[in-house]
């Protein structure tokens, strides 16, 4: 397998959802190719779909009110590693 060999990339989200996620890819300087009900598409390698796993972050992300359901996985034990984090990232979801 080439790494660096240039394929679709497809980020997957909830349906209304894409075009937080667009403004996310895009401000880490990424260009979006198409953008569907689940998702959006780009053009990059590998090493680009490693660091869009890495660094899409949507904890700066402002979702407008109205009714729906936010499901996240936030990390625990030892997939975060120390407590005080933990804490932290809990805090910022609003569980304190």
């Amino acid at each position: 397998m080439d790494l660096k060999q240039k394929s679709t990339i497809l980020i997957t989200c909830s349906p209304g959802l894409v075009e937080y996620v667009r403004r996310e890819v895009e401000a880490l300087g990424y260009r979006v190719g198409s953008c569907h009900n689940a998702g959006l598409e780009l053009i990059g390698d590998q090493y680009n779909a490693m660091k869009l796993n890495l660094l899409i972050d949507f904890s700066d992300t402002t979702i407008e009110p109205g009714e729906g359901i936010i499901i996240m996985n936030p990390e625990y034990c030892d997939r975060l590693g120390e407590i005080k984090q933990l804490e932290q990232t809990y805090q910022r979801i609003g569980i304190s």
